[in-house]
């Protein structure tokens, strides 16, 4: 397994955008994107879909991180990474969300969880293109994931690279799918919502006396010495009108991130810019 990766450069280094677009309708699109690239935290961008094994579960389910290991542990253990390319070069990537501290400690139930997120969302990942955004160089990075016969697996990297070459050269979707109806909750699934000021069609869980009242208790809580920080969130909802993909590139747009990224779930699409 020596060969393995299979890396091939690309001439010249497309824009990372337009290959994520080309990508995008491929089962659990996953781009890691630095939009905003003026630092070393915006140095490397990573795009891949079609992962070759996808593992979502509930919230709280029991067993999520035995799960993962017991499917894909052989996987990544046979696997090597190129030093001279970016450090992300195909496996596990995805979404673990804050409720999988629910498998690992017993923790006090959220009182409401109306989207019923999962706690483990991730892919096996055997093809990575990759960006180096200093160095202005990309690169298709292809494992031969789930071979693992070294011949078998060295004939499905490079299928699996010369499949991710035509998606990359294919020509641009034109359109995307809007919102189904079908597909969001209803307004009276939701916990209580209150207008947000200013904001056309933005609700919060909280009431303007509510948040204040909030803060106001954190405070005194400071002054008691019980806690010296807290961060009080609040969350802010607004009908769903583009899809995820548009929202996605509006706001990568207007507020670039070192950290920005875009995965497509079962049911889920989760934005982060």
């Amino acid at each position: 397994m020596s060969n393995l990766p299979l890396v091939e450069e690309i001439h010249p280094m497309p824009d990372s955008e337009a290959a994520f677009l080309r990508l995008a309708k491929l089962p659990h699109c996953l781009f890691l994107d630095s939009a905003r690239r003026e630092s070393e935290q915006g140095r490397y961008s990573f795009i891949s879909a079609d992962p070759v094994d996808f593992i979502q579960l509930p919230a709280r389910s029991a067993s999520e991180l035995e799960t993962l290991e017991q499917r894909w542990g052989a996987f990544i253990g046979n696997s090597r990474a190129d030093e001279n390319l970016p450090p992300f070069q195909g496996g596990i990537a995805g979404l673990f969300s804050y409720d999988l501290g629910y498998s690992l400690e017993t923790l006090p139930q959220p009182r409401n969880n109306e989207f019923n997120c999962p706690s483990l969302a991730v892919g096996l990942y055997d093809v990575v293109f990759a960006f180096d955004h200093q160095q202005n160089k990309a690169w298709l990075i292809s494992q031969g994931f789930p071979e693992t016969d070294p011949a078998a697996r060295s004939k499905r990297a490079a299928a699996r690279l010369q499949q991710f070459k035509e998606w990359l050269s294919a020509p641009l979707p034109d359109s995307w799918d809007k919102p189904h109806q079908s597909d969001c909750l209803d307004a009276s699934d939701l916990v209580a919502q209150y207008d947000v000021s200013r904001l056309e069609s933005v609700t919060s869980n909280f009431s303007p006396e509510a948040y204040h009242e909030a803060v106001s208790q954190a405070v005194d809580y400071i002054h008691n010495g019980d806690i010296f920080q807290v961060n009080i969130s609040q969350r802010l909802l607004h009908p769903a009108t583009d899809s995820s993909v548009e929202l996605f590139l509006r706001t990568r747009h207007k507020n670039p991130a070192p950290f920005a990224g875009f995965f497509s779930l079962k049911g889920f699409d989760i934005v982060s810019c």
